[in-house]
């Protein structure tokens, strides 16, 4: 019977060649094993940046919670709890659209409770009907606006 030997495929000069199973390492240049070096460099690189991201994205997501519950003058359990009064509808709706600019759909809607994306996406909606024309919610997000801007030039 046959033994069956494990081979790679290892290209060279020539075209593709077999070669031993745990060779290929050892075929390898010195340029290719410096290039995965920094592959893996960077990589390590890319692994920090995004947890640095996420961090600053939850610290901006508090930033404007507070920002928010201090200027329709609410806690933040009623912002993100389950209640439908106006002053606290109106504050959630404010939230997803200035949320928006940093944000996904489904990351406002867990940030508001773990509501879906798309209850986040009708109160960026509902934030757009209301601006125009209510004038008392306009004065609330315009201050929310000014303070965002302070925070964000910090």
């Amino acid at each position: 019977m046959k033994s069956k030997s494990i081979s790679k495929w290892i290209f060279s000069a020539g075209g593709f060649k077999p070669c031993a199973a745990g060779t290929f390492q050892k075929n390898r240049s010195m340029k290719d094993k410096q290039v995965i070096e920094e592959l893996r460099g960077i990589e390590k690189q890319i692994a920090d940046l995004r947890f640095r991201l996420s961090d600053n994205k939850q610290r901006y997501l508090g930033r404007l919670a507070e920002i928010i519950c201090e200027v329709f003058n609410i806690t933040e359990e009623q912002l993100t709890g389950p209640e439908r009064n106006p002053e606290y509808t109106d504050a959630r709706f404010a939230f997803s659209f200035f949320a928006r600019k940093h944000f996904t759909w489904k990351e406002i809607g867990e940030a508001l409770g773990d509501r879906d994306h798309s209850t986040a996406k009708y109160q960026h909606t509902r934030y757009l009907e209301l601006h125009g024309t209510d004038l008392v919610f306009t004065q609330k997000a315009d201050q929310v606006q000014a303070k965002i801007t302070e925070y964000e030039y910090e």
